[in-house]
């Protein structure tokens, strides 16, 4: 399920960072957990972590640095599902995502 949900960032974030808006939301699978991220300018996003829609905790981060953690998080994802030959439907289409966004 890891698979899916990086999957399912990196796709938010190429598509925040390509279109004219202010704010996207990363969900979590199980529960109503979220984080909220912001553009405050081109160099500094507000990062809110949610629950149930209130916001629990908040960070500045650099908008490389968001990309990066994503992307070792899914680096990590694809090594251990090709390690132990676990096949997931969504695996091909993570790698894809990193391709773009690497």
């Amino acid at each position: 399920m890891v698979v899916a949900i990086l999957r399912g960032w990196l796709e938010e974030y190429d598509n925040f960072i390509r279109k004219d808006t202010d704010q996207m939301k990363l969900f979590f699978m199980d529960g109503p957990f979220a984080i909220q991220v912001l553009k405050e300018d081109s160099n500094i996003w507000m990062l809110h972590t949610m629950d149930n829609g209130k916001i629990e905790d908040s960070v500045k981060v650099k908008p490389s640095d968001l990309l990066k953690t994503i992307l070792d998080a899914s680096f990590l994802a694809i090594k251990g599902c090709r390690q132990k030959t676990i096949v997931s439907t969504d695996l091909p289409y993570l790698e894809q995502c990193v391709e773009k966004l690497k």
